[in-house]
């Protein structure tokens, strides 16, 4: 006679083996429990801002090369995401960088501003591979002590406000807020191929050049 062994603890589905992106929505709050995701994959979005369930080496894949996570509710020691290339977090969950991290987006939105780029972790960043950088602030003290931290090879930098001056290596610079032009140009540097800006009618008229009476761009 046969007999069937009910376990107290269930399974956890297992998602199947070649998938390489898989985005998980705003409304996911569940636990990703230890070897549930598959070793094939590459690409991870958690987009809910609330989640609060741990995320480490036992349920997160090495074979990660991008990662987002939206929440600053958990911790993140990613020092051992060789593979990880481009990361997408809030400042306040980082514990440690990925070492060969290339490509960062992060989100600072501390209201302290004595608080150092180093509680940031920035420390743990590999600058010399950093060849793109986004920051989200409404604080440039922040942008300030990110950028003097030095990313001799940055190639893409984008920011909501820049009170800075601009590494001499990037090539395209994105400003989401409006800038002072008068102010702009005593950061940007000569190597800059693609300026990204936020204008209006005011600042239109300040980098246009008169012509018979008319303000021609």
């Amino acid at each position: 006679m046969e007999h069937t062994i009910y376990s107290p603890t269930p399974t956890p589905p297992k998602i199947r083996e070649g998938l390489k992106a898989l985005v998980l929505p705003d409304c996911f709050s569940q636990v990703i429990h230890n070897n549930s995701l598959p070793t094939t994959l590459q690409s991870l979005s958690i987009l809910n801002p609330a989640y609060n369930n741990s995320l480490n080496s036992n349920n997160l894949p090495t074979s990660l090369t991008s990662l987002r996570c939206n929440s600053k509710n958990i911790k993140l020691d990613l020092s051992a995401y060789e593979s990880i290339k481009e990361l997408k977090v809030d400042g306040d969950s980082i514990i440690h960088f990925p070492p060969n991290l290339k490509s960062l987006e992060i989100k600072l939105k501390c209201k302290d501003e004595k608080k150092d780029a180093i509680e940031y972790k920035f420390h743990t960043v590999n600058k010399h591979l950093i060849k793109k950088l986004v920051i989200h602030t409404n604080r440039y003290v922040y942008v300030n002590k990110i950028l003097n931290i030095g990313f001799p090879n940055l190639q893409y930098l984008s920011t909501n406000l820049l009170h800075s001056i601009v590494p001499t290596s990037v090539q395209e610079l994105d400003i989401k807020e409006r800038p002072d032009i008068c102010q702009l140009e005593q950061y940007v540097s000569p190597n800059i191929k693609e300026i990204h800006l936020k204008l209006n009618s005011k600042i239109l008229k300040e980098i246009s050049s008169p012509l018979h009476g008319m303000y021609v761009p």
